[in-house]
């Protein structure tokens, strides 16, 4: 059981540690003593014995004549005397400053730390967080709240002409941040636990009393997100009451959002900023395919200029990349089409390895763009490389046992057609991350879940796989059990319960520090298959979390591995 306090030890440790004795002093006053010693200098250096003579023959000077060299002495003694105390001031305000802004940078620099130590804890502790009632998860969301924000209040009373803006931010940051911590909590908790509960009134009133249509607030990265986080939430209500109604779309996350977006957002600016948001995201995550539709809705309501440029650069380059390789609709669902990006190499071979990617996302997101480079890689090395398309829960309101038959179908769709694609039919490497990891791998073991149409006779199993951050037990983990209570079914689609002889060679890569994906289910899986003679390699990287193949430190050890188990297997 994962610890339950509310900040780690070195979160208490950054934030009890008192600030540096020099950012405790201080300012001193000037040397009035100084100034009276400069000022009486100055007057005899520059004056001298040049006074005026107020009495002339005994009679009285009243006015002394104005090109005298007393005149002239006293001006110059003024102008120099009107610069010292210029630089005495600015020498001051100068000094306030630097103080000032080191006391900033020492306190940003001091919260790096400790969120860094806060997404440590958070990240290794969200099953407890928010698998607890919310009686509990409140208070400790709330205490979490405290600790950065006690240094703030500390850091505004000592340091106050820091200025009003930045303690604006670092607040409205910390608050929306925290705040949307507490908005995830229905959501969140269901999917830890599979249980539906409602919000108590007192804390939807305290999220009631957020104004959403506040366009000044939009500056905020936390509050624009916190407005995402609002109108996912919308999405998923929609789709779950009324998903018929998009039954026929294959965009149908984004065509919701845009059906309830000006329902949800009263204020024109936010709801312009929101549209945006929604599309940036999308094309970021699932791809441009299919979108000019809402494309050209969001075109006819913006109205700013450069949000528009951001959009239709990433739908312009997402384009662009889907024009230097071959497409290939390998299967029509009801009323859309799912699509493999075929990237052949450039040589006279009449047939070559073949390797298929399948993306990651958790089941619900995800675009085969992302495998586009590395397809791309292995074309060059003489491979037929494939990034596959497959349904989605977040596209085509579709749940994980589809994504695997669709899986299937890929691997048949390239076996029947390997003459003309010119594959190697006998070497052909399936390869996947997290959840498309767990696809590859499920479409090798698994013997069920074919679709109705499909030709059974044509093998759909890969000969070899190579997995990062896979899950091979589906009776453990958040994102099955918010669907199917029945615990044998997912015991049947896990590849740890069904491991049988004459499996292909696998290759598992896997993180000792995965927050997603537990560790003990690979490692018994690993072991299984050897123990009934099957090939199978396990490499644990020591460091690595969930999304090792984005994180350089481990690029060159996983590439070798990778490599070495290929060679072994003869490609």
């Amino acid at each position: 059981m994962q610890n339950t306090t509310c900040t780690s030890n070195s979160v208490k440790k950054h934030l009890l540690k008192p600030a540096p004795s020099n950012l405790r002093k201080q300012r001193q006053p000037p040397d009035y003593l100084t100034l009276f010693l400069f000022n009486s200098f100055l007057h005899i250096i520059v004056l001298g014995n040049n006074q005026p003579k107020f009495f002339i023959n005994g009679i009285p000077n009243m006015r002394p004549n104005k090109d005298s060299i007393y005149l002239q002495k006293r001006k110059q003694y003024y102008f120099l005397k009107l610069l010292f105390f210029m630089f005495i001031s600015f020498s001051t305000y100068a000094q306030t400053t630097s103080d000032d802004n080191n006391a900033k940078e020492l306190f940003l620099k001091k919260q790096k730390l400790i969120s860094r130590s806060f997404n440590n804890y958070f990240n290794s502790n969200i099953e407890t967080l928010y698998g607890a009632n919310e009686n509990i998860f409140i208070p400790k969301i709330d205490s979490l709240r405290s600790t950065f924000l006690k240094p703030l209040d500390s850091l505004k009373k000592s340091h106050p002409n820091i200025g009003a803006a930045f303690y604006e931010e670092q607040y409205k940051d910390l608050n929306y941040t925290f705040d949307k911590f507490i908005l995830d909590y229905v959501p969140v908790h269901k999917r830890i636990t599979a249980q539906t509960v409602t919000l108590s009134k007192s804390t939807q009133t305290r999220l009631k009393k957020i104004d959403i249509n506040d366009p000044a607030m939009l500056k905020y990265d936390a509050f624009r997100k916190y407005l995402t986080s609002v109108l996912q939430q919308g999405i998923d209500a929609e789709l779950q009451h009324n998903r018929k109604a998009y039954q026929k779309s294959d965009n149908q996350k984004l065509d919701a959002g845009m059906f309830l977006l000006p329902k949800l957002f009263k204020n024109p600016v936010i709801q312009n900023r929101m549209r945006y948001e929604l599309l940036a995201y999308h094309i970021d995550n699932y791809g441009v395919k299919d979108i000019a539709a809402q494309l050209n809705i969001f075109k006819q309501k913006n109205t700013d200029n450069k949000l528009l440029a951001t959009i239709d650069s990433a739908y312009n380059e997402g384009i662009s990349d889907r024009k230097n390789h071959l497409i290939e609709v390998y299967k029509k669902v009801e009323n859309y089409t799912l699509d493999a990006h075929i990237f052949t190499p450039k040589d006279n071979r009449k047939v070559h390895p073949t390797i298929v990617f399948f993306h990651g996302g958790g089941w619900s997101e995800g675009k085969p763009d992302w495998f586009f480079y590395t397809c791309e890689e292995y074309a060059a090395k003489g491979w037929v490389a494939v990034a596959i398309e497959y349904r989605l829960r977040d596209r085509h309101g579709s749940l994980p046992p589809q994504a695997i038959a669709d899986g299937k179908s890929a691997i048949r769709y390239l076996r029947k057609h390997w003459q003309r694609l010119q594959i190697d039919t006998n070497h052909i490497v399936a390869s996947g991350n997290s959840a498309g990891a767990n696809l590859a791998l499920a479409i090798a073991v698994i013997d069920t879940l074919d679709d109705k149409k499909e030709d059974l006779n044509i093998s759909s199993i890969p000969n070899a796989i190579m997995l990062n951050s896979v899950a091979t037990d589906f009776t453990k983990g958040d994102f099955w059990q918010q669907y199917y209570a029945d615990k044998a079914f997912l015991e049947r689609i896990s590849p740890l319960h069904q491991i049988k002889k004459g499996l292909p060679p696998i290759l598992l890569i896997s993180g000792n520090r995965d927050n997603n994906v537990p560790l003990a289910p690979t490692i018994a899986f690993a072991e299984k298959m050897k123990a009934i003679g099957n090939d199978c390699e396990l490499h644990v990287l020591d460091g690595a979390g969930h999304f090792l193949w984005y994180d350089r430190r481990f690029t060159n050890q996983a590439g070798t591995y990778r490599s070495d188990f290929l060679k072994r297997l003869g490609y």
